[in-house]
């Protein structure tokens, strides 16, 4: 009987570890960073301008003259002169990328919204710029009637890439945060989320851990109004 406890105990302690170690393995494959060609990051900015928003490094809007200094660019396929620019008078960029109805009522209607930002973050260390890219997406409730929202949920960090580092570099994200909410007056969803990165250098003879990227993140809002 005394070896049947015990044998019962032992499995239990073996699949409580198990589960602990998935649930670990879980977190740390959310938190990845993807590498990517910065013509693969920028390439969708040119193709649907409607809800296109970029700031430069003093907090100004900047969206049409980046395109009339741009366009060109693009045009030739000049993609690493539009880094260039980017890196030089960029802070943030930003698109929207969904914003659908998923379900609806006569009374209320359910919709969700999506939205990529770019920023142009440089390391403590070595001043290092580089280019990261991330989406922050949510679902909120509406009143048909009055527009005032009746909820705002699944606050989401998605997708986060970086492009054109440089050989030798890793990245990881820390301190994730998401939040939803809605605004003091009822009529607005909101969608923040924000992540610190740090960044690992190893070269022939150089190696930097823990440089720090700094905090990026933003946050999505959305006033649907009434139907």
């Amino acid at each position: 009987m005394k070896k049947i406890v015990s044998l019962f105990l032992t499995l239990i302690l073996i699949l409580s570890l198990s589960n602990i170690a998935l649930a670990t393995k879980s977190k740390t494959d959310d938190s990845k960073i993807a590498q990517a060609d910065f013509a693969d990051v920028i390439s969708p900015y040119y193709e649907d301008l409607e809800s296109v928003r970029i700031i430069n490094n003093a907090g100004v809007n900047i969206t049409q003259k980046y395109y009339q200094d741009t366009w060109q660019y693009y045009k030739n396929g000049s993609f690493d002169l539009i880094e260039e620019y980017c890196k030089e008078n960029v802070r943030k960029m930003s698109r929207i990328v969904i914003c659908e109805k998923s379900v609806s009522t006569r009374a209320s209607a359910t919709k969700s919204i999506s939205e990529v930002f770019t920023e142009y973050p440089s390391d403590d260390i070595l001043g290092h710029r580089i280019t990261v890219n991330y989406t922050i997406a949510g679902t909120y409730v509406y009143d048909r009637n009055t527009g005032k929202i009746l909820s705002a949920y699944n606050a989401s960090l998605k997708n986060i890439i970086y492009a054109d580092a440089g050989v030798g570099w890793k990245f990881s994200p820390a301190n994730i945060s998401t939040n939803a909410s809605k605004s003091s007056d009822g009529y607005t969803a909101r969608f923040t989320c924000s992540f610190h990165l740090f960044g690992n250098f190893s070269g022939k003879d150089v190696t930097i851990n823990g440089a720090d990227f700094g905090i990026l993140g933003d946050t999505v809002e959305v006033t649907p109004g009434s139907d």
